[in-house]
């Protein structure tokens, strides 16, 4: 995830997964350090210091407590109507198992949400990694809903995650919702 307080001033939040805690990456022009937050509470309390100007939410995979998490970004962009930008790299928005493959490993094409809770039950693929627990679809859809709700801007890089993510979501206003593919730039030749 990555925070702008203001012009130049960016601030990179990595979580770092092995050994739980947050990596903290401060660039302003030419300066840069870092440091590192251990708990969800001490970040959380950081950023309530911050002059927030932009939060560009890049992806939370592999993030401990997503659904803290989520809650909080939530309450975060309510109550201070910092500007919010979504890219759609995967489909965590959708459901943890973020390349949407189904208990059986193959792409599930998003089922009823029923399907989806019996998937969840089930399910050792390899989102299982960052979740031992159980996970309520439910839940996660709907904080993941609110948060695309309250967004400025919703950044997918093809026409088909843009499909993938409204049927996930038909009530999503699809006008927040930009398609701008990657750029790859041309390999050099040999």
């Amino acid at each position: 995830m990555v925070l702008v307080t203001k012009r130049l001033n960016t601030l990179l939040i990595r979580y770092d997964f092995y050994s739980n805690h947050f990596k903290i990456f401060h660039h302003y022009k030419k300066y840069t350090f870092s440091f590192k937050i251990d708990t969800l509470e001490e970040l959380q309390g950081f950023i309530s210091q911050l002059d927030l100007n932009e939060i560009f939410l890049n992806s939370l995979v592999s993030f401990k407590n997503c659904t803290h998490i989520l809650a909080y970004f939530n309450d975060l962009v309510e109550k201070t109507k910092v500007k919010l930008l979504l890219p759609i790299h995967d489909y965590y928005t959708i459901c943890p198992s973020y390349t949407l493959q189904n208990e059986e490993g193959k792409y599930c094409n998003i089922p009823s949400i029923e399907v989806c809770k019996s998937c969840m039950k089930n399910s050792t693929q390899e989102w299982r990694n960052f979740y031992k627990d159980d996970v309520d679809i439910v839940t996660w859809r709907k904080q993941w809903s609110e948060l695309m709700d309250k967004s400025d801007h919703i950044i997918c890089f093809s026409n088909a995650s843009k499909e993938i993510v409204l049927k996930a979501y038909p009530d999503l206003a699809s006008n927040k919702i930009e398609v701008i593919p990657h750029q790859v730039s041309p390999l050099a030749p040999e």
